[in-house]
């Protein structure tokens, strides 16, 4: 009789045998997809009863010759908590195709290790949406691959001829990889299927195609909604510009142009910090009650003539210094609008690519760009940190008129009151 010790496993599916026991589909990485019944397993006694759940890493032992085994023991190995929430529908999803596309007792530690690898990727990330698909996507090719459906990703199936990277080309269920029409929206350039067939043949295979799957999707979302990326730059730049010019290097020019003090300077700043925090909160209260046009409109010639009064003013008015910077710290304030918009310029299936993306190329671009900018202006006029911060009031000005057109309040399918 055949007997297995200190097997890992995971239980992909399970279904009544008796009043007592229990028929298990096991995934065993020496021993592929196995039959097993747990004798004794629903009842309340049973040391099988709380271990033998999905997405579980199991060690396991069993016994017998037949097609359906016995499970003689069960350990739980540890190492993650179940997932939850949309992490737990997509891990329910990989138990269902390794049903479906493994035949039973054909071994793959290969894909036993992905697909532990990303069972434990679900149950530590649990509710990143963002990259789920990704995960996903890399873990379906590499079962694909391992069971033999998936065709080779450098050559068209039907012809084996060679792939062009400025070609489009679709994968077909039963015709492999395929030229792809012009208007068929499933296409992927030549040069992303190379690289999925480099990805296929790396040391780890799906760290790489998970990698290569959200870098696309990030793509993608780029490219399909081009009109919310846009505008959650422009937004960006305004959030990082304002603040890194008002708050961050105002001490310095008012000490340079004016010759104010450190002390100063460092007291007016800190008043504009803390009332930047109730702009931000002004901002916020305004943008839910009056919308994103009104509040960006109001806020940008709000802060266009404070901060053209602060610039100007400071030094002829130094009593008047901390209430100036104060008031424009105020005003930068309108910035807390702006995570409004971005959330509501994207849909929810790409709403976190779509911020992230946005936000932080943006934020790398203008955050990294603007002091070295105005440093470079001062050359020209000391006044460059008042015409800078004008120039992005008037870009705010502009989006808030744009927001108030009907087709900018349906930006991608987002909600109307959104923006």
């Amino acid at each position: 009789m055949k007997r297995i010790t200190h097997e890992p496993a995971y239980v992909l599916h399970s279904y009544d045998w008796s009043e007592s026991s229990l028929i298990l589909e096991a995934f065993t990485r020496h021993h592929g997809r196995t039959a097993l019944v747990a004798k004794g397993a629903k009842r309340p006694s049973s040391g099988f009863r709380p271990v033998l759940l999905p997405l579980q890493p199991l060690q396991i032992g069993y016994a017998g010759d037949a097609e359906i085994g016995t499970l003689k023991n069960a350990e739980w190995v540890g190492g993650h908590v179940m997932p939850t929430g949309d992490a737990l529908l997509a891990g329910q999803y990989l138990n269902e195709l390794l049903m479906r596309l493994m035949a039973r007792d054909d071994p793959h530690p290969a894909l036993f290790d992905a697909y532990a690898a990303t069972v434990q990727w679900l149950a530590l990330r649990t509710g990143q949406g963002e990259s789920l698909q990704a995960a996903l996507r890399a873990f379906e090719l590499v079962l694909l691959r391992e069971v033999g459906f998936l065709p080779a990703l450098d050559v068209q199936t039907l012809n084996y001829q060679p792939v062009r990277a400025d070609a489009a080309y679709v994968l077909a269920p039963e015709s492999g990889l395929l030229a792809a029409q012009p208007d068929d929206a499933r296409a992927l350039s030549g040069r992303h299927w190379l690289a999925l067939h480099a990805a296929m043949h790396e040391g780890e295979p799906l760290r790489a195609l998970f990698s290569l799957c959200l870098a696309q999707r990030d793509v993608a979302v780029a490219l399909k909604h081009q009109k919310a990326v846009a505008v959650s730059m422009l937004l960006t730049w305004l959030l990082s510009a304002g603040i890194v010019v008002v708050i961050l290097m105002s001490p310095v020019w008012l000490q340079k142009q004016y010759g104010f003090a450190p002390a100063v300077t460092l007291q007016a700043n800190s008043i504009a910090t803390i009332m930047l925090c109730f702009g931000c909160l002004a901002a916020g209260l305004a943008v839910d009650r009056f919308g994103a046009s009104r509040t960006f409109i109001v806020g940008s010639l709000l802060l266009a003539a404070s901060s053209w009064a602060f610039y100007h003013l400071a030094g002829s008015h130094p009593e008047q210094l901390f209430l100036l910077y104060g008031v424009v710290g105020l005003c930068v304030g309108v910035v807390g609008a702006v995570p409004y918009v971005m959330v509501r310029a994207f849909p929810p299936e790409v709403r976190f690519t779509g911020i992230s993306f946005s936000y932080n190329v943006s934020y790398a671009i203008f955050g990294g760009l603007t002091p070295i900018v105005v440093t470079v202006l001062m050359g020209v006029s000391p006044m460059a940190p008042a015409w800078y911060v004008l120039a992005l009031s008037l870009m705010g000005l502009a989006l808030g008129i744009w927001f108030y057109r009907p087709s900018a309040q349906q930006l991608h399918g987002a909600e109307k009151q959104g923006i």
